[in-house]
């Protein structure tokens, strides 16, 4: 068998720029979205949730990239829910250090 004939990933054959494939655009600001908003579900325990939504669309916007209507929408909402997930992890932090004395106690 021919290298040539061995083909690792079928459906990436053609070497297109990523640019050109509004399918990855998509994904990358849905994934924004939801995981800013499972940060704000979590009551901001793990900011992590927060700040991948939030980097999502600050990437898209230092290299001036044309997003859709819908896309530029999930970001803004990403990076408001993200905000939002951060401010929830410091009145976690704050609620457990003066709660943990009186537990602990």
């Amino acid at each position: 068998m021919d290298n040539q004939e061995i083909q690792t990933n079928p459906q990436n054959n053609d070497n297109k720029d990523p640019k050109d494939n509004p399918d990855t655009i998509n994904r990358l600001c849905r994934f924004a979205f939801i995981m800013s908003t499972i940060g704000v579900l979590t009551i901001g325990i793990c900011p992590a949730f927060g700040v991948m939504g939030i980097v999502v669309g600050m990437i898209f916007k230092s290299k001036n990239f044309p997003l859709s209507d819908l896309n530029e929408d999930r970001v803004k909402k990403a990076k408001v829910l993200g905000i939002v997930s951060l401010f929830l992890f410091v009145v976690d932090i704050i609620i457990l250090a003066v709660f943990l004395p009186k537990i602990k106690g």
